[in-house]
């Protein structure tokens, strides 16, 4: 799936910072990223429940972040990071995996509970379950609009009583290399696409024909873990890789030996 020229191309769907690695981890294995974003983070229809949540920050016995988007939207807020820190007994705090965990740890946030590899928020469930009895504990979930509910509904099982404000949303946009990218694929030459979130699939389904069965047989289909993967078979697609653990790096390592690269310059 590639030129034998350039080096191999891998789409981004994912609406990344400008300090984000998983870009900088696809140039070290040799391959030359497409910036595909098919979505923008946005704040939520309404930010009120979220600052009322970090207002009383301290009544919390846990704060659990399922993704690093609902760590910025709660670390850009100075005076809550602030607050946090002068705690006599902060919360806390389980991240959903590896990439959450590094920006928590890049805000100044240590983290107490991070699941095993790969399993998402059933796997978060059970560790904080492991770490302790979570019956009648307060838990503060930061979350996307759109997020799946399985959290929270398995926490409240076990007798938790969750928090569960809206820190973000995603909203579909039509990428500006879209054109560039149904070019290459059209070729032969896009190696793989990648998938972080289920949002970045929906994302690209909207700007295709709604679904995505139009990756099929055209190129490696990539995805970070088990959530995003149900969304992407559901949009119609076969997820090629999918790698043990659920961060950045991981898919890259894993695209790398599914893909043999050329280091050289991207055309």
């Amino acid at each position: 799936m590639t030129d034998g020229v350039t080096r191999p191309r891998v789409a981004v769907t994912r609406d990344e910072r400008a300090d984000d690695s998983f870009s900088r981890e696809l140039e070290q294995h040799g391959f030359a990223p497409l910036h595909l974003s098919t979505i923008r983070i946005a704040a939520p229809s309404d930010i009120g429940p979220l600052e009322r949540a970090l207002g009383r920050i301290g009544q919390f016995d846990w704060i659990v972040f399922t993704s690093a988007h609902a760590v910025d939207a709660v670390a850009q807020r100075r005076e809550w990071l602030d607050a946090f820190r002068r705690l006599a007994a902060v919360p806390r705090v389980a991240a959903v995996g590896r990439a959450t965990a590094d920006r928590l740890a890049a805000v100044g946030i240590r983290v107490d509970v991070l699941p095993d590899a790969g399993g998402g928020a059933g796997a978060l469930a059970a560790a904080l379950t492991s770490a302790g009895s979570v019956a009648g504990a307060r838990v503060l979930w930061p979350r996307s609009e759109i997020a799946r509910m399985e959290l929270a509904d398995v926490l409240r099982a076990t007798g938790a009583v969750v928090t569960d404000p809206a820190a973000y949303t995603t909203v579909p946009t039509i990428p500006a290399a879209l054109p560039e990218f149904l070019e290459h694929l059209e070729s032969g030459q896009m190696a793989a696409a990648t998938f972080l979130s289920p949002s970045s699939a929906y994302g690209l389904a909207a700007a295709l024909d709604g679904t995505l069965r139009g990756l099929v047989g055209r190129t490696l289909v990539a995805s970070l873990g088990p959530t995003t993967s149900e969304a992407i078979v559901a949009l119609g697609a076969v997820v090629d890789i999918e790698p043990a653990e659920r961060s950045g790096r991981a898919l890259a390592a894993a695209i790398a030996r599914r893909v043999p690269a050329r280091r050289g310059d991207a055309a």
